[in-house]
């Protein structure tokens, strides 16, 4: 599909360690599956835990104009609320 996660060593664009990596279409407001629908930032970060992710790392969104639209309601920032979320549940 579209979405792709995985962790990575991004030697060539940081030099921190690890990230868990997204890879995917997007547009200011979301991020798209692979037909084009819209992917909520609550499924992403459904998805992200679902693929492992266990808040040890920084995770990096490499996707179309995602990261255009700033504050508390874009879609990185809702995307980590969600994730708060689940850590809260987590501890």
């Amino acid at each position: 599909g579209a979405i792709i996660n995985y962790y990575e060593i991004l030697e060539n664009t940081t030099n921190e360690p690890e990230h868990f990596v997204i890879v995917a279409h997007g547009n200011i407001e979301n991020i798209v599956d692979e037909l084009g629908y819209p992917v909520s930032s609550e499924e992403l970060a459904e998805m992200i835990i679902k693929n492992g992710y266990n808040f040890d790392k920084p995770i990096y969104i490499y996707a179309c104009e995602v990261g255009m639209k700033t504050g508390p309601t874009s879609y990185v920032q809702k995307t980590a609320d969600y994730l708060g979320k689940y850590w809260l549940k987590k501890t």
